[in-house]
This record gives C-alpha cells, sequence and structure tokens, in this order.
C-alpha cells in the first residue's frame, strides 16, 4: 500500500476525494485478486485502509505540495512561466475527437470535465505533463486581449520538431498575411499541426478567424482549469477550518485548558457572584484552583458541579 501511495504521488496525485477513492477500490476489486504483503484484501479493507492511512498521507502530501507551490510562485515571480498541465495537454489530445462527434464548444467542454473525473486519466496525463516539464518541452505562451490589449496565456505549444513535420495534417499555411502575423505575435504557430481540422481556408489554410477561436477555447480550458483548482483550494480551506473548529471544540471541553480563563461564582454570603481566575487544574481530583479578584486566599472547586448547579458562569 505505502508502495502504491508512493507511485500515485510521484506521478501527480495531489488531492483525491472518498468518491474517487471508492470508486477506484471498485475498479481494482474488479480487476482481480489484489494482494498486499501477502494477504488478500477485500473492497472493504482497502476503504479502511484508505481512511486510516492513505487519505491522511495524500492530505499531508497536498498540503505540502501546495505550501512549496505557493513559495516557488512567490520566488520566482511573472518571471518564471508555468508549465502546461496534464488537463491543458488532455484536452488537446481530446478536442479533435470529440470535434469529430459534432459536439459544439460548450458540449465539448462538459465533456472533458467529466471524462477528466476518472482518476486513471488524470494520473496519465499529468504525467505526461510533469514529463515534458522536466524535458522543458511546455512553459508559458501569452495571449492577447480583447482590443488587442496583451495579456499572458497560461497555455503552452510543443516546439515543432522533424516528427511533428511529418504530421498528416500538412504543412501549416495561412490565408492572409494577417492571419500568419497574429499566430506568431500570439505565438501559436509552433503547435498549430494539432489544429489541421480547424483550418477553414482553401487547401487547410488558417484564416484569422479560425486563430481567434483556436486562442478562445484555449483561454476557456485554462479558465476551467483554474476554475478547478479554485474549488480544490476552497474545500482544503474549508477542512482545515473544519479541523481548526473541532480542535478548539476540544480544547473548550478540556478542563486542563481552563487555567488561565476568568469567570464568576456565586456568593450566598454575599448574595452576589464574585469574579475569578483559574489558576491551576488537578487531574486527580478534578478540581480547579481559583483566585478571587477581590482578593483572599485560593479556593478549590469543581467547575463542572457548580455550572451544572448555576452557581458558576464564565465570563
Amino acid at each position: 500500500m505505502q508502495a502504491a501511495i508512493g507511485n500515485m504521488l510521484k506521478n501527480g496525485v495531489k488531492n483525491i476525494s472518498d468518491e474517487t477513492a471508492r470508486a477506484y477500490i471498485a475498479h481494482l476489486v474488479g480487476l482481480g485478486e489484489i494482494t498486499v504483503d501477502g494477504k488478500t484484501m477485500t473492497g472493504s479493507a482497502l476503504e479502511r485502509d484508505w481512511e486510516e492511512f492513505s487519505k491522511p498521507a495524500f492530505k499531508e502530501a497536498g498540503a505540502g505540495a501546495k505550501k512549496a507551490g505557493k513559495k516557488a510562485s512567490k520566488d520566482a515571480g511573472d518571471a518564471a512561466p508555468r508549465a502546461k498541465s496534464g488537463y491543458l495537454l488532455f484536452g488537446e489530445h481530446m478536442r479533435p475527437k470529440l470535434k469529430e462527434e459534432g459536439l459544439d464548444f460548450k458540449a465539448m467542454a462538459g465533456r472533458l470535465g467529466e471524462l477528466w473525473k476518472d482518476p486513471a486519466v488524470k494520473a496519465e496525463w499529468n504525467a505526461k505533463a510533469a514529463e515534458l516539464k522536466a524535458g522543458g518541452g511546455a512553459v508559458a505562451a501569452e495571449k492577447p486581449m480583447k482590443e488587442g490589449k496583451p495579456v499572458k496565456v497560461k497555455t503552452a505549444m510543443l516546439k515543432e520538431s522533424k516528427e511533428s513535420k511529418k504530421d498528416t495534417t500538412g504543412a501549416i499555411t495561412y490565408a492572409t498575411a494577417a492571419a500568419k502575423k497574429y499566430a506568431e505575435e500570439q505565438k501559436i504557430d509552433g503547435g498549430l499541426a494539432k489544429y489541421g481540422g480547424k483550418a477553414t481556408g482553401k487547401d487547410g489554410a488558417f484564416k484569422l478567424g479560425d486563430l481567434k477561436k483556436i486562442v478562445e477555447e484555449i483561454a476557456e480550458a485554462d479558465k476551467a482549469e483554474e476554475e478547478e483548482v479554485e474549488e480544490e483550494e476552497v474545500e482544503e480551506e474549508e477542512e482545515e477550518e473544519e479541523e481548526e473548529e473541532e480542535v478548539e471544540e476540544e480544547e473548550d471541553e478540556d478542563p486542563s485548558h481552563w487555567v488561565g480563563w476568568t469567570g464568576r461564582v456565586w456568593s450566598d454570603e454575599e448574595d452576589d457572584w464574585r469574579i475569578c481566575e483559574v489558576t491551576k487544574w488537578n487531574a486527580k481530583k478534578s478540581t480547579h484552583t481559583i483566585k478571587y479578584a477581590s482578593g483572599g486566599k485560593p479556593v478549590e472547586i469543581k467547575i463542572k458541579e457548580l455550572e451544572d448547579e448555576g452557581h458558576f458562569e464564565w465570563d
């Protein structure tokens, strides 16, 4: 199990939900018998290991990766381009196939999102992205704003190679000089071979409109990825807040944490409340020592019992 987790982390898995884990476990069990250290594992046993060992390991690794990523981003600033993600590579691979099915862009985006939920798909394409990043083959490019204002695009185009020139889509051609200039300005000319089906000009030439649609699709895919990352970050923050609240609640219920707190004790003699501070906790006797603000000797009391009787309140 530890080796399996190590491999999954190595392949770029950052977060995995309980539902996805259970689905993946069911998939593994369906493939055949699973053994760990010579012991046959049932689906319920694997789920138990997920809850008790794997899930905390993933969470810890994800938190570490998140902190490391934020620090690296802060240190690098705008000068360091971001590598193409596994989702973008997956989208570039699938879009031509989905287009052949007659899907429009909106339907295509929805279909890509559904397919991307498969943990096996994520693992495969995140691994490919990691390989490209290690080899320096995928770097951030730039995209245009409306009305010609330049903004950065978080996407990447693979460098042309001898293999890409042998692509069955043929050489890249442009219908007009303006289209060629636009492709060069947006730095997408080097990766247009895979968009052959989107060229509507004569003999497969790219028109200016074709290129603008491609840039829009790249921007939409990047936006979808950012939204997914943001949702995961929000979920992580909510989980962290819930954990912090649980810890605070546990501390509130722990009598040893009451030392230093202030409250008030009802005095029948004075027929009034007396302000006090908790100074000590005696675990053996389950008592607290308090010191009254008005002075006098410290007193040992049982706060819980006095609370139940309505003779003690916290400030």
